[in-house]
């Protein structure tokens, strides 16, 4: 199973998105102590999308179908045998080993946001997945900074470094700044994975490790903090603060950060530097120089009052930066921690979620001065008070409990970021962004303006089809690098690669769904990649099966093409996908683009009863009465016929059913069952019917063959005699020549049929049109005689010279004026019209001589 969900991933996910917005997830467990519990809660922007969760080896496997818009939670309460924690979670008895099963994993058709709350009565706290752009191999370890040692109580309090391993083999090497040693008593640990192991290092809580190194030979995930910290005010109680990390090389110098509602003192960053004597500013100020993973700890100013307050930190190199705040309001309460994404190219156009049970939940949203106008939350424009930045180009928005719904939205032309703060008392705190961490090229939704790894388009019915995507990149230009049709028959077209456009060309004769992978680079080298999904169907396509397997009691689900503008079915239903169990076609109406389609299904038992008359049935009388027998399974009959002409089955004499018909054609019989499915059954009744002769040119060949016939005496092409009744010709010449049979029809009756075939595969034909003649009455030359090989499928007609017609007649026809005509006459000849080819016609003088 993990192997097919991963290829799944490989498939659908290459694209880079928003860090929230993904559709793969890696979650290293997180150290468990009384009584915890875990949530996972999925959410996406884009319509529609099936989930999977699952762990190491499949012990625990969640599938959810997630709508847009509607957050769904799942709850992790049971303690796993042998592991002693939840899944998600590792007991502290098995640190500092490798682990399996205890890693969370998601996987998802479609790009969904992903948070793993912990859900303890007291130190609670959020980890929003960063999707793949938490992969990497080299991290270093965010951690809160005042804190002191916890005072003794039943929950172990452990700060804590976690790993999970992607591929086979990988060796992570985790090394805690000097004197600082883990619960086993070392300062470095080297571990070797396997892939979907996990590892988990725990160190004492006031051990501060903040700027702990973190690398690997290949990617990993990696989640850092504290389970059960006290923060250093005095406050009795003690509280988690974790957050999963992005890999080094996607931070970022420049940071926008609202202050929470923690009390004086306790609303502050923790930066980390990644490279030696890294200059810090706070709005402008520069506050001091750091070395490399030496952490800076930036206290806001103010207390719960000034909630909102921007602080804009700029670094000379990509530091990391940790927000450590609360939702809670009390004097002295417990804190949380996140991870802060980076400004400037990152962000969330939409985001979805739910409020956090039980606590005081807040928003803070930061966003760009020009995007306010056409911010919303739930769908409403936000018209709450505003705080700007330092520089004015960012504004930040707080949303207090009171105004927080159950499941909310915000969403905003512009990309924006929204800090979750929460708490409950001194019971707890938490802090989380659901927001993007992407810094790379992001190529998105021509619709939406979002990322997504799929972009849909609607059905055309003309060609060629136009892609287009939009773009996200600090690095211009972009150049597309690459398209290939990885599904259905067409070419790519892209005329010019550092624009956002193309054409998809569908091969002749095609129609149904084209998909064509797209990839891009920016000027830094960031690639990017998505599907683009072009449905094409011309005007008389088809869009359903002709027959699907379905009853009354069990209708049949029909699904029409995706990407239509609208539906409509003989039932008057409206959406794509209907259920239909009933009797009688289901005729479907649809229109997209310019064109409009008509398609119908039938809907057949799927335990068809047995056929009850022959497939063809010959009668040499005027009419037919079709008896079916009892023992047949049928409940009861009906029937369609030819000219529109439709009946029910009587119930026979004798038992059964029979039906009178008095028509030859194709009858279609529809056979109930007791439950009320359908089989349907199709006849041909040939009443007296003709022989006849029937042919088809495939060049150069023709094939002429004599259908209802019992026997041939005769049988000419051409004047030719034939040895068979199906036979295939060819000749030098295009003409049309004649066919003539003299047979015994199926009723015994002697009969004679003529047809003409017309051959047009030389290119050249055989004709002689005289230029004179002498109708003198010596008995030569008197008529005027055309010679062909068309025959009298050759038209001619002559005229004199006041443009009087003579004589029309076929090409085996002659003209015959009265004798002792003479003068100048205009013949003029028509030839047999050709499918495909324009009308042939020849003007020519001819004299009639004494």
């Amino acid at each position: 199973m993990r192997r097919a969900l991963f290829f799944l991933y490989c498939l659908w996910a290459q694209s880079a998105l928003y860090g929230q917005l993904d559709t793969a997830f890696y979650l290293p467990p997180i150290p468990e102590w009384l009584d915890q519990n875990q949530e996972i809660t999925l959410s996406t922007p884009f319509p529609d999308a099936e989930v999977v969760v699952f762990n190491s080896d499949s012990s625990y496997f969640q599938t959810v179908n997630l709508l847009q818009g509607v957050p769904q939670t799942l709850a992790l309460s049971s303690q796993i045998t042998n592991l002693w924690s939840t899944y998600g979670a590792i007991s502290l008895a098995k640190a500092h080993q490798p682990m399996s099963r205890t890693a969370l994993f998601v996987r998802s058709n479609r790009d969904i946001m992903v948070t793993q709350r912990v859900n303890h009565v007291f130190n609670q706290d959020l980890v929003t997945g960063k999707g793949t752009r938490a992969l990497g191999t080299a991290f270093l370890a965010g951690n809160q900074t005042k804190i002191v040692a916890a005072n003794p109580a039943p929950e172990a309090a452990m700060g804590f470094i976690s790993v999970v391993a992607t591929e086979p083999n990988t060796t992570v090497v985790i090394t805690l700044p000097p004197g600082i040693l883990n619960t086993a008593g070392t300062n470095q640990m080297t571990v070797a994975l396997q892939a979907w192991q996990s590892y988990t290092t725990t160190i004492a809580e006031n051990f501060q490790f903040a700027g702990a190194s973190i690398v690997a030979d290949k990617p990993i995930a990696v989640t850092t903090g504290g389970n059960h910290y006290k923060q250093n005010s005095g406050a009795p109680s003690q509280d988690g603060g974790f957050d999963q990390l992005v890999p080094e090389d996607l931070l970022g110098s420049e940071y926008m950060i609202a202050r929470g509602i923690a009390p004086t003192g306790l609303d502050y960053l923790v930066v980390i530097p990644t490279v030696d004597s890294t200059e810090i500013k706070i709005n402008g100020v520069v506050q001091g120089y750091w070395d490399r993973a030496s952490p800076a700890t930036i206290t806001f100013a103010g207390n719960q009052s000034n909630v909102g307050d921007l602080a804009q930190l700029e670094a000379s190199a990509p530091v990391y930066c940790f927000h450590i705040t609360t939702g809670s309001n009390q004097f002295q309460p417990e804190l949380g921690m996140s991870l802060v994404p980076p400004i400037g190219c990152t962000g969330s156009r939409a985001v979805y979620a739910t409020r956090m049970s039980g606590l005081n939940t807040h928003l803070l949203v930061i966003v760009p001065s020009s995007g306010v106008p056409s911010l919303k939350y739930n769908g409403a424009p936000l018209t709450a008070s505003t705080k700007t930045s330092a520089n004015g180009l960012w504004k930040s928005i707080y949303i207090p409990d009171n105004q927080v719904t159950g499941t909310w939205s915000l969403t905003c032309q512009k990309q924006f970021h929204v800090e979750v703060i929460a708490g409950e008392g001194a019971g707890t705190g938490l802090s989380g962004f659901y927001s993007g961490f992407d810094s790379d090229l992001d190529l998105l939704d021509p619709y939406l303006n979002l990322g997504s790894s799929i972009l849909n388009f609607p059905v055309r019915c003309s060609t060629p089809l136009p892609g287009f995507f939009s773009i996200q990149s600090c690095n211009r230009p972009v150049e597309v690098v690459r398209t290939k049709v990885v599904s259905g028959l067409a070419t790519v077209s892209d005329i010019n690669p550092w624009d956002t456009l193309l054409t998809v060309q569908p091969a002749l004769g095609f129609a149904g769904e084209i998909w064509v992978r797209l990839v891009a680079r920016d000027a830094s080298g960031s690639m990017d990649s998505v599907l683009m999904r072009f449905p094409y169907y011309p005007e008389g396509a088809d869009l359903l099966p002709d027959t699907v397997q379905g009853c009354p009691n069990e209708p049949a689900s029909i699904t029409a093409p995706f990407g239509m503008d609208q539906y409509l079915w003989s039932t008057g239903a409206t959406t794509q996908t209907v259920a239909y169990g009933g009797y009688g076609p289901l005729v479907l109406y649809a229109t997209s683009d310019s064109c409009a389609y008509t398609d119908t299904v039938w809907v057949v038992s799927a335990d068809p009863l047995p056929r009850v008359l022959p497939r063809t049935i010959l009668v040499c009388d005027s009419s037919f009465v079709a008896e079916i027998g009892e023992f047949t399974g049928v409940d009861s009959m009906a029937w369609r016929g030819p000219d529109s002409t439709r009946g029910v089955a009587v119930s026979s004499p004798t038992g059964g059913f029979s039906m009178a018909w008095d028509r030859p054609g194709e009858y279609i019989l529809e056979k109930f069952d007791a439950n009320g499915c359908l089989t349907y059954e199709l006849v041909e009744l040939k009443l007296n019917p003709p022989p006849l002769i029937l042919q088809e040119v495939d060049c150069p060949q023709a094939w002429v063959w004599l259908q209802d016939v019992s026997l041939v005496q005769t049988f000419l092409i051409h004047e030719v005699p034939q040895a068979l009744d199906s036979v295939s010709v060819t000749y030098p010449f295009d003409g049309v020549y004649s066919i003539y049979a003299v047979v015994e029809d199926l009723c015994g009756q002697v009969d004679t049929v003529e047809a003409q075939l017309p051959y047009f595969c030389t290119g050249r034909d055989q004709r002689w049109f005289p230029t004179a003649f002498t109708p003198n009455g010596d008995g030569k030359n008197d008529r005027y005689c055309l010679s062909s090989s068309y025959g009298g499928a050759l038209r001619f007609a002559v005229y004199n010279r006041w443009g009087g017609l003579e004589y029309e007649g076929p090409g085996d026809s002659c003209w015959e004026p009265p004798l002792g005509t003479q003068g100048a006459f205009v013949l003029r000849v028509i030839y047999p019209e050709i499918e495909g080819y324009a009308p042939r016609e020849e003007i020519l003088p001819i004299l009639a001589l004494p």
